[in-house]
Formats: C-alpha cells, sequence, structure tokens
C-alpha cells in the first residue's frame, strides 16, 4: 500500500492575530492559509487547510536547521511534510476544515485543524493537533476521532503520524529492539532517493512490488534481518511490545542532526503487544512513520459502537530532535536522549487542557495494577521478557483491541506484575508465556484510582490436553515462525525479507514439492530433528517478483525473473505462476504405552498467521483447521514478517486411527489458498481426556473432530469451573476487601458459591 498524503479540501477560516510571547512560545496567524508558530527551538508553519506542517526548523547547539529546506524535497513527491493519515473504508479521509489554537498560561501551545463529520471523512469528525512546549526540542501530536450517535457505521483502518523531510539531512534509521530475538540497536544507510528514483524510473522492471525494489539485482539473501538487496519498507517493521524510540539521522559529521519518534505509552496503540507496525516508509521516499492503528500483520481497525456518541484519542506522541558534536558523532547518544524524555511528557500531557478535554486522563488520576499469577511446576520463565501481561478491550482476544486502551508489562520469575499509569476502566487481563500453549484471560478487571478488581490466586496453567509427555513437537509455541528456515539468520536474528529473497520451490527440491519430515525415528530411518528443513511459510503458489535482467543478460527486464531459477519439476508442472506443490508430511511411530495413554489423539497447531485454511489428515482421517480470522489480512508472508495475527487449533481422532505400534503413521498438510499458512509449532499428544472446550474449559483455539468444528470464542474469559485457568478461591461465607495502599489490587465481596 502506498502513502498517500493527508487532504482536506476546505481553506481554514481566517483569522489575524499575533499572540504575544509566553515563556518563549508565540504564534502568528494573521496569515489565514499558513499559521506559524515557535518554542524557542522549534519552528513551524501549519497549512490550515490539510492541516499539515510544511515549513519546519529547529535551532540546537547554536544553529539552526531548515529540516524542510526546498533541497530535501523528494524527486517524486511534492515536498517534506509532518502529517497525520487517516484512511477509512472511502480511503483517505477529507472534508471542510477549520484552525484554532490555544496558547495556555500553563506553559504550552496547542495548534490544530477540525474536519467536520461528513460521507468524505467516513463520518468521523477529526482534529489532529500539534503541541509546543517552551524550549523543547519535541513536537507533541495526538488526533481525536468523534463518531455521533446518528452518524452511519465507520472504520479508521489506518492512522499515523509520517514525518518526510528527504535524505538530504535523513540519510539513516536507527532501530532498538524491534522484536523478540532482535533486541538491541540496529543502523541502517539507506540509498539516495535520488538513486532509487532512477534506479525505478529507467529499470522499472526491479520495482518488484508497489514498496519493493530489488536494489542489487543479486536475487540472492544476505541472511540479514533487513535484506539491502530487497529494499521495502515492511523490512523495517517492529513489535510493539519493544517500540518506544525509531529515529533517522545524518551519518556525516558536517550535519549531525537527528529526528526521532516516541512513544510515551501503549495505551493508544491498538493491536497488543504481538502487534507489528511500520517505522519507515519507501522505497524511493525515505519516510518515518509512528503508527497508531494498521491492517498491517492482521492489526485491527477502529470501529465506533453504533447508537451512542464516541471519541477516540490516539496519543500523545513526540517527535524530538537531537544534534551531536559534529567533531565525534554518537548516534546512540540521540537515541538514549530520546528514550529518557519518555517520563517527562506527563508533565506536559497533565495540563494541557485541551489533550484532557479530549479524553487524556492526568496521571494524578492513574493507578497501578498489581497481581500475581501462579503457575505449575515449569514455573515462569527466567527471560521475564518472555511472560507477558495485557490490559485490553473486554470479551476480545488482545490482537483485536482497538475500542478503548491497553497496557502490557512483564511478570517476574516470582508472577508478580505492577503496570503503572492505568487510566480507570474495565479491561480484560490476559497473561501469557512465549513458549507455553495457551494463555489466561480475566474479564471485568476494573481499575480506578489505583484499584483493580481482579479474581484471588491468579494461576496460569499450559494448555496441554495430556498429563503424559508428547509423542512429539515441531517447533516452539512462541507466536513466531522465526525458528523455521527463512525465519532467521545463523546468529539466531529474525529474518525481515522480501519473500523473492530466497527460493521456496528450490528449497524443496529434495522431495519434489514437499517437506517430509519425521517427527519419531521410523524404521532404520532417524528424527530428522531439524528445523531448517521446515519453511516458515507453506505456500499454495509462490511466484515473487524478480527483476529478471540478470538471469537473461539483459534480454528480460520485467518482474518475471523467478521463473527462470525454479526447479525443473515446477516447470515441468506449468512454473511457478500455477504449480501448487505437493502436501507436506510427518511420519511417526508410537508405542504400546502411549497408545494405551488414552483414546483420543491430539494434534495441536499453532499458526503464527494464516492466510488460508490449513488441510490435515492422520492415516487419511481429514480435518480442515479454518482460517478463523480474516484471509488476506495477516500477511507477513508477503509483508516480510515471521508473525501476524496469531491462532491455534486442536485437532482430535480416536486412537484407534493410529496404525500399530511401531508402524509409520502420516499425517499430511496442505492450503488452498496461494499465500498459505506461518507455522509457529506443532504438538502431538494422547490422552484419555477430550480436548473438546466443553471439558476443557478453554476456548482460545478452534477443536476439530469427526464433524465437529467450534471455532474459537474470544469472547469468553471466565467459565464456570475453569476460569482459563484461574484457580477459585477457597472461599469463605464472603471475601473481605483488600486495598493496597499502591492501589494495587481490590478484592469484591462475592457469595460463596458465586460463579467466577
Amino acid at each position: 500500500m502506498s502513502i498517500a498524503r493527508y487532504i482536506i479540501l476546505a481553506a481554514a477560516a481566517a483569522t489575524t492575530s499575533l499572540s504575544p510571547a509566553f515563556a518563549g512560545l508565540t504564534i502568528n496567524t494573521s496569515n489565514s492559509s499558513e499559521w506559524t508558530a515557535t518554542n524557542g527551538i522549534v519552528s513551524l508553519g501549519m497549512n490550515t487547510g490539510s492541516g499539515a506542517i510544511n515549513q519546519l526548523s529547529v535551532t540546537l547547539n547554536g544553529t539552526t536547521t531548515n529540516i524542510f529546506n526546498t533541497a530535501n524535497t523528494p524527486p517524486d513527491d511534492a515536498g517534506p511534510q509532518l502529517y497525520g493519515e487517516y484512511d477509512g473504508p472511502s480511503g483517505i479521509l477529507y472534508g471542510s476544515t477549520t484552525a484554532n489554537y490555544q496558547l495556555d498560561p500553563n506553559g504550552y501551545l496547542d495548534i490544530w485543524t477540525t474536519v467536520a463529520p461528513s460521507s468524505t471523512s467516513d463520518n468521523f469528525g477529526i482534529q489532529t493537533h500539534w503541541v509546543l512546549a517552551p524550549n523543547s526540542p519535541d513536537i507533541y501530536m495526538y488526533a481525536v476521532f468523534t463518531h455521533s450517535a446518528t452518524a452511519a457505521a465507520s472504520n479508521l483502518g489506518q492512522g499515523q503520524f509520517i514525518f518526510k523531510a528527504g535524505d538530504t539531512l535523513f540519510n539513516s534509521l536507527y532501530q532498538a529492539n524491534t522484536g523478540p530475538n532482535n533486541l538491541g540497536t540496529f543502523q541502517y544507510t539507506l540509498p539516495s532517493e535520488q538513486a532509487q528514483y532512477n534506479l525505478v524510473t529507467q529499470n522499472p522492471g526491479r520495482q518488484v512490488l508497489p514498496e519493493v525494489i530489488d536494489y542489487t539485482d543479486s536475487g540472492q539473501s544476505t541472511g540479514n534481518p533487513n535484506d539491502p538487496n530487497f529494499l521495502g519498507k515492511y523490512d523495517f517493521s517492529t513489535y510493539e511490545q519493544y517500540h518506544v524510540v525509531t529515529g533517522e539521522y545524518s551519518s556525516s559529521a558536517s550535519q549531525p542532526v537527528s529526528a526521532w519518534f516516541v512513544n510515551p505509552s501503549t495505551e493508544s496503540l491498538t493491536g497488543g503487544p504481538t502487534k507489528q507496525s511500520i517505522v519507515s516508509g519507501g522505497p524511493v521516499t525515505p519516510q518515518l512513520l509512528d503508527e497508531f492503528i494498521s491492517g498491517y500483520y492482521g492489526g485491527p481497525s477502529y470501529t465506533p459502537a453504533q447508537g451512542v456518541n464516541t471519541t477516540r484519542l490516539f496519543g500523545g506522541f513526540a517527535l524530538q530532535f537531537g544534534t551531536t558534536d559534529a567533531a565525534t558523532p554518537n548516534i546512540n547518544a540521540d537515541y538514549q536522549a530520546a528514550v529518557n524524555s519518555v517520563p517527562g511528557a506527563d508533565s506536559l500531557f497533565n495540563t494541557d487542557s485541551e489533550l484532557v478535554a479530549n479524553g487524556y486522563v492526568p496521571s494524578t488520576q492513574r493507578g497501578s495494577v498489581q497481581a500475581n499469577v501462579a503457575t505449575g511446576s515449569e514455573g515462569w520463565s527466567s527471560d521475564t521478557n518472555n511472560n507477558v501481561v495485557v490490559l485490553s478491550d473486554p470479551n476480545k482476544d488482545f490482537q483485536a483491541s482497538s475500542t478503548g486502551n491497553q497496557y502490557w508489562g512483564y511478570l517476574n520469575q516470582n508472577g508478580s506484575t505492577d503496570l503503572t499509569g492505568v487510566a480507570p476502566g474495565t479491561y480484560r487481563m490476559t497473561v501469557y508465556q512465549l513458549g507455553q500453549w495457551g494463555e489466561m484471560r480475566v474479564d471485568g478487571v476494573v481499575a480506578k484510582n489505583g484499584q483493580i478488581d481482579t479474581p484471588a490466586k491468579l494461576k496460569f496453567t499450559p494448555e496441554n490436553f495430556g498429563s503424559a509427555a508428547p509423542i512429539w513437537t515441531i517447533g516452539t509455541p512462541n507466536h513466531s515462525a522465526n525458528e523455521f528456515e527463512n525465519g532467521h539468520n545463523a546468529a539466531g536474528q529474525d529474518v525481515r525479507a522480501y519473500p523473492g529473497a530466497y527460493n521456496y520451490w528450490q528449497e524443496l527440491a529434495p522431495n519434489n514439492g514437499k517437506v517430509v519430515y519425521y517427527a519419531t525415528a521410523v524404521g532404520t530411518t532417524p528424527a530428522t530433528n531439524n528445523l531448517n528443513v521446515w519453511p516458515a511459510n507453506q505456500w499454495q503458489t509462490f511466484d515473487p517478483g524478480l527483476y529478471a535482467e540478470p538471469y537473461t543478460n539483459g534480454t528480460d527486464t520485467s518482474t518475471d525473473g523467478y521463473k527462470y531459477i525454479t526447479p525443473s519439476y515446477v516447470n515441468a508442472a506449468g512454473g511457478p505462476a500455477t504449480y501448487t506443490g505437493q502436501p507436506w508430511q510427518v511420519h511417526f511411530t508410537t508405542t504400546a504405552a502411549q497408545q494405551a495413554q488414552g483414546q483420543y489423539v491430539v494434534l495441536s497447531i499453532a499458526l503464527a498467521a494464516a492466510e488460508s485454511d490449513l488441510i490435515v489428515s492422520l492415516n487419511g482421517h481429514q480435518l480442515i483447521m479454518r482460517d478463523p480470522y480474516y484471509i488476506d489480512a495477516s500477511d507477513p508472508m508477503m509483508r516480510s514478517g515471521v508473525s501476524g495475527y496469531y491462532g491455534w487449533a486442536a485437532l482430535q481422532w480416536n486412537t484407534s486411527d493410529l496404525n500399530a505400534p511401531g508402524q509409520d503413521n502420516i499425517i499430511t498438510l496442505s492450503v488452498n489458498h496461494s499465500w498459505g499458512v506461518m507455522y509457529d509449532a506443532l504438538r502431538m499428544e494422547i490422552t484419555n481426556t477430550s480436548a473438546d472446550p466443553s471439558v476443557t474449559g478453554w476456548n482460545d483455539y478452534e477443536f476439530l473432530y469427526g464433524n465437529t468444528n467450534i471455532m474459537p470464542n474470544d469472547a469468553l474469559g471466565l467459565t464456570a469451573g475453569n476460569a482459563y485457568s484461574v484457580q477459585p478461591v477457597p472461599e469463605p461465607a464472603t471475601l473481605g476487601l483488600l486495598a493496597l495502599a499502591a492501589g494495587g489490587l481490590l478484592l469484591i465481596p462475592r457469595r460463596k458459591g458465586a460463579s467466577q
């Protein structure tokens, strides 16, 4: 999806005034089409018709830098800007607009445009705000969406702030902690905009996707987390779990300037900690992005409730400028300064009455959510990043959370957590541990004035269907396909690469288009025990765009280069455009003791993303795992990712469907949609207890058995008798009230025998 500007049709109402200076803050509204403002460090000009900032300069270390000078104009675009972009069903939202500002004696300037609700704005009222504080290198920003009780149904599919300044000053990208296996800092010097523009205009075949350039025409992956041979914006996406600051900067000591998007809080983001956001636009026109909502990687849209007046605040966020000593530039210091600025954002947000009026909760009205979650003999991971606790919209999977605030943190090895700065509201609490199946869900958690209502003695129990060890496992249930082939490099880092960076059909050539994996030894064939022969994604068809010139001595300059490097078995079957491969196979044996464990065989399959049904058979007995989400919506396989919208299923057969002990059993896996599925983990158990949710009390997976197909019920959290592994309290006649001084845990009196 290409980046388009947020366009407003009508000009702002004309005003003429020159404000007095207040602590270094001034605003000039004498030009009705462009208002200018400064705080002593940052100076900006806002177009009152579009709401965009199209004049921007910053004074640091006594030197003024014109960030948006004409030399920074991208070769294929109108020019540098800082703006908000909002997409609805009708595309980019627009309508009639007015401009306004507030110069507050508390010491801030809030300047904004308002788009009136209309069909052209998909019935949203929209405000885009820019906030300056005295002598600060930050521009704070937030967006407000209103939807009336009488308005037609609407949704916001994408919302983001975009800083587009060209590469004269900003030719390098700086990221930190982009995913569970990509912790640390990463710096990339990007090819110049002009070079990229020349590349794709002179050689159109290099633009292998609208957002991907085959830059070096090597056709080979480097194995790096971000592959420089294929330049695309998706390669730089990041997990929100770790996303606090992303920046761009000049790698030249003569121009030591940097710019950083800062997220002071997770609360107005969407989709939970596993949601991934794009932080750099392009190719051709480098852009720094701060997304608060998007459908990339299966993210949710914001859909306000019908029949009520609603207001949804996204922000505040910050764009911060920095500089380093020209003689000894230290971009890490700039990054750390941006990180260190996060706690200070509250002091400004608390005093911006316009922000508070639009729904921001001052820190004095927030609380601390404290909980202690027990676990079984497996214990909590020593890597606390694996022990995640999330507060999100009630009665839905946190991956679909978008209408309310959300927060997340980590359980220590004792199972304790303290989530600070929580706004009053009703939440679902979700706890999961990367590496274990299932999650704990508790709905009706009410945070108010520093207190939280939650069941006592919370306990997370991994959702294992049998008490015995699994018959076999493939992969690790960590919500990611990173452990499989094409998902990591030699250093174990996640590889975010355009799919043309690998030759999928060549990888499957040893078995003519399929994986043959031995989960256990079968006869004289040993267990495979090698995840590098199991591709992260099972495609139905695989024909990525590749610049054809390197494979044809210049005779073909199209994007159809992949057909020149596919194996003969693919070409004999019609070529990569139509070839659909063969079902993958998993072979295994069982022992008599294992078959005696129970009457059911349960195969758990976790998918890091699904774009297809998954058709599974055990010795010819077929079950179909339905794509429970949205085909073509959870698309990391086409967006250089290793995870999207996560889900899993328990597929159950009778033990009598197994072959005799010691004999080969075969599971086959096939897909019925082009992009297929991305695997997280597989596990086979034999048990005497059915995996039916009505038996287990767990509702977070699809269940298949014979003609039964029960889809996940994400609306359910607590269920009678088994509350997603929340153990009921040994109750006296009533439970007393416990309030922690720090605001933590509130236990509401409950009658003995009442449902948990």
